[in-house]
C-alpha cells in the first residue's frame, strides 16, 4: 500500500497536540522517480493522506530535480499554506573554510536561503557549520563563527527572519560540531541560534543522548530523525529497524511545539519511522 492511513489519535480526553511530524524530501523524491507523484502541486495532499504535518526541503532540490526527472516541474509555489522547513544546501558548502572566497560564496548561500524562508514564511533553517581542512580545528570553528556573524549582520534589518538552527554532526572525524563542546561554543556565541538535534548523529557519535537532550534542552527548535544501525546510511535505516531504541528519547518532546523531521531516503522505510513517531504527536 502506497500511502498507509495513520493511526487517528482521538481529542479527547488526556491528548495534546504537540510534536509534528514531517519527511524530507528523499522520500518525496523516491515516488517522483516513480512516477507516483506527477507535479509539485501533488506533493501537499499526498503527504496529508500519509498523515504527515509537513516537509523539509533541502535547497538543492530546486537545481536537481528537474533535472533528474526532466518531465517533473516543482517550486516553493506548489507548497504555498503547506508547512515547511528549510534544510541548507550543505553541498561544497564551508563556511569554516581556509579559502576566504569559499566563505563567501557560504555567507552568500545563506542570506539567500534566509531570504526564501522570508518569501514563503518557512519558520526553520536548519544549517551545517563546515569541517576542517589544512588547519588547526579551533581556527576552522572561528572562521564558521567569522561567516555566521556575516549572516546575521547581513540580514538583521529583515522584518521577518526564520529560526537559524545549528545541526549536530555525525562521526566523520572532519566535521565540526559533531561533539558538545564545539556546539555549546557556538550557542553560547549566538544566544539567537537554535539547535536541529539529529538523534541518528548523536547516535553514530556515541554521545549520551539523554545527557546531551537534557544539556541543550532549551535550544533544542527542530529534530531530525532516522533510525541507525553500524555500517550503514541512516536514511536507509528506520526507526524501528534501528540498533538503537529512539522512542524514549521523544517522550522529552511530547507537549512541545516542534517538529520532527524523518530523514529516511525512500517512501517505504519512511513510513515505518512514521508509524513509530506517531504515538508521540
Amino acid at each position: 500500500m502506497l500511502y498507509p492511513a495513520p493511526r487517528i489519535l482521538s481529542a479527547g480526553a488526556g491528548y495534546r497536540h504537540s510534536m509534528r511530524i514531517y519527511t524530507g524530501f528523499g522520500s518525496v523524491y523516491s515516488l517522483i522517480q516513480r512516477g507516483a507523484i506527477k507535479n509539485g502541486g501533488e506533493i501537499s495532499s499526498t503527504l496529508q493522506t500519509a498523515g504527515l504535518d509537513g516537509l523539509e526541503i533541502n535547497s538543492y532540490v530546486f537545481d536537481l530535480v528537474d533535472r533528474l526527472v526532466p518531465d517533473f516541474s516543482f517550486s516553493l509555489e506548489d507548497l504555498k499554506g503547506f508547512p515547511l522547513s528549510l534544510h541548507s544546501n550543505y553541498v561544497d558548502l564551508n563556511p569554516a573554510s581556509l579559502n576566504p572566497y569559499v566563505r563567501k560564496a557560504a555567507v552568500e548561500q545563506l542570506v539567500y536561503e534566509i531570504e526564501l524562508c522570508e518569501n514563503y514564511s518557512i519558520p526553520i533553517l536548519t544549517i551545517h557549520p563546515g569541517w576542517v581542512r589544512k588547519i588547526e580545528r579551533q581556527l576552522a570553528l572561528e572562521f564558521f563563527w567569522d561567516s555566521l556573524s556575516t549572516v546575521l549582520d547581513s540580514v538583521s534589518d529583515k522584518s521577518y527572519q526564520p529560526k537559524i538552527c545549528l545541526e549536530n554532526m555525525d562521526h566523520q572525524s572532519e566535521k565540526l560540531c559533531n561533539n558538545s563542546e564545539e556546539i555549546r561554543a557556538t550557542l553560547d556565541r549566538f544566544p539567537q541560534l537554535g539547535l536541529t538535534a539529529d538523534l541518528a548523529h548523536l547516535g553514530l557519535t556515541g554521545a549520551q543522548i539523554d545527557s546531551f537532550l537534557d544539556d541543550f534542552a532549551e535550544r533544542i527548535a527542530h529534530l531530525h530523525v532516522s533510525g541507525v544501525i553500524a555500517g550503514k546510511p541512516h536514511g536507509s535505516i528506520s526507526l524501528a529497524a534501528s540498533s538503537i531504541d529512539f522512542r524514549t528519547f521523544f517522550e522529552i518532546f511530547q507537549g512541545r511545539n516542534i517538529a520532527a523531521v524523518i530523514e529516511n531516503q525512500s517512501w517505504e522505510v519512511m513510513i515505518e519511522s512514521r508509524n513509530v513517531l506517531d504515538e508521540y504527536r
